[in-house]
């Protein structure tokens, strides 16, 4: 039987969508976050909650980040859902507030093993407050100075 691309992604469009959603992984409230009701399922497919799953883009725990080429920090990361960890991103931009239509810029590229290299989940028992290692990137030079809003 051959499968192409297109037929993948319908075949995985019909899966349960609760069967991927108990356990997935969010960013630890950060300055300036966008405030969510905890809600950890993935991304619409119409885009309406894109980026940060916010419900809505005018509630924030004070000014976002100030980036500063050169100067490192991390990302705290929570939740069970590691997916026997794969590649990532650390992206900016610098619209406020984002959308989907917003300019990202890739500042940090982890391959394999993001956010935690093991094979499958975590126990689901740990719970969506469990801290995994943070990732640390530096925010590189030529990226322009100013207040952005960091995505994983």
């Amino acid at each position: 039987m051959h499968f192409t691309l297109s037929t993948i992604f319908a075949v995985t469009a019909l899966l349960q969508v609760p069967l991927l959603t108990n356990a997935h992984l969010h960013m630890m409230n950060m300055q300036g976050a966008y405030l969510t009701s905890q809600n950890l399922h993935p991304v619409d497919p119409s885009g309406s909650n894109f980026p940060c799953t916010a419900e809505d883009f005018n509630r924030k725990n004070g000014e976002g980040p100030t980036i500063i080429p050169g100067k490192g920090s991390n990302i705290q990361l929570m939740g069970t859902a590691i997916h026997s960890g794969g590649s990532c991103q650390i992206s900016i931009t610098y619209d406020s507030p984002p959308n989907k239509n917003s300019d990202w810029r890739v500042i940090k590229s982890f391959e394999g093993g993001c956010p935690l290299k093991q094979v499958g989940n975590l126990p689901e028992s740990l719970g969506i407050d469990h801290r995994l290692p943070p990732l640390e990137y530096t925010v590189p030079q030529g990226i322009p100075s100013g207040a952005a809003t960091i995505a994983w």
